[in-house]
């Protein structure tokens, strides 16, 4: 009886646990719908073109058309409650060909294990984790690029794995306008004691420009973003702004709608010689606290 009980509660949780937000709850790894780079985060998750960072493979693969030196980042971010993200990546070029490889880690902690009502028998993680390849090639003007992922999740003592893959491409018009799109999470899930997480497939496009303001060492970053994901058969403007002085120091705002958690982010950024830091903070609503990420970035 106790262990039909924990696999009843164990495929609620298969459901439930890896939801980033109230209102997506049509598809497990739902972390791979939440943005992870403190940059994009506080910009409403739309992109700026002005500075490459190993992470921004994570919205589109061919935003490694953007790189050039060997770059190493880490981010964590903290989302609701006792979830949290952590990303781990580098991005280098051979040739004309421009590669990197990523680790995103998404976890729940303190998750109390009850087989009756009653004080809880312990508690638990839950964690999902995605391993990227990606890899680009710049043809003038026009940048295409693959991620390919391995997905692992465990849920107290099951687990399973999957792949996915997202394509991407990017258009540099000018100097001072590109655009961008991408198809991310294609693949399929293992079963996890016997249901499978559906992945979230989803699709982005973007445009980004920038202004100089007169003599002044200011530079402006306007970014639009269009995201759709499919299985909430939902569309989200996301929409943000940096203003950057001298390559040193930038500050951003974001907008984005459709979320019923969250609607607006702002942030900074910090760049000194080979060191980049960035910071995002989102309010979040319904008394789930605040999100906080940072990371730091080194440029060889």
């Amino acid at each position: 009886m106790k262990t039909k009980f924990n696999k009843y509660i164990l495929s609620i949780l298969i459901t439930i646990l890896p939801l980033q937000s109230i209102n997506a709850i049509t598809s497990g790894f739902s972390f791979l719908k939440t943005g992870i780079s403190p940059r994009a985060i506080s910009m409403g998750e739309s992109y700026s073109m002005n500075r490459f960072e190993p992470s921004s493979t994570f919205y589109n693969p061919a935003f490694l058309g953007l790189s050039s030196k060997l770059e190493l980042q880490f981010i964590h971010k903290e989302w609701f409650k006792d979830s949290r993200i952590e990303y781990l990546g580098f991005a280098t070029q051979i040739n004309k060909i421009r590669f990197s490889i990523g680790i995103n880690s998404f976890s729940i902690q303190n998750i109390e294990l009850r087989t009756i009502p009653g004080p809880p028998e312990g508690t638990f993680t839950a964690r999902n984790l995605a391993l990227s390849f990606s890899s680009a090639y710049k043809f003038k003007d026009v940048t295409i690029g693959l991620t390919t992922k391995l997905l692992y999740e465990k849920i107290y003592i099951y687990e399973a794995s999957g792949f996915a893959f997202d394509l991407g491409a990017l258009y540099s018009y000018s100097d001072y306008l590109n655009a961008n799109i991408s198809i991310n999470n294609i693949g399929k899930m293992n079963p996890l004691l016997n249901q499978s997480s559906k992945l979230p497939i989803n699709l982005r496009f973007g445009i980004s420009s920038y202004y100089e303001l007169g003599e002044t060492k200011f530079r402006i970053y306007p970014a639009l973003q269009l995201l759709t994901i499919f299985d909430e058969k939902k569309n989200h403007i996301q929409t943000g702004l940096e203003i950057d002085y001298d390559n040193l120091i930038s500050f951003r705002i974001g907008v984005q709608s459709g979320y019923s958690t969250h609607n607006i982010s702002t942030g900074f950024g910090i760049n000194y010689k080979a060191f980049t830091f960035d910071f995002a903070y989102m309010p979040l609503k319904y008394s789930l606290g605040n999100s906080l990420s940072f990371s730091t970035k080194i440029a060889f």
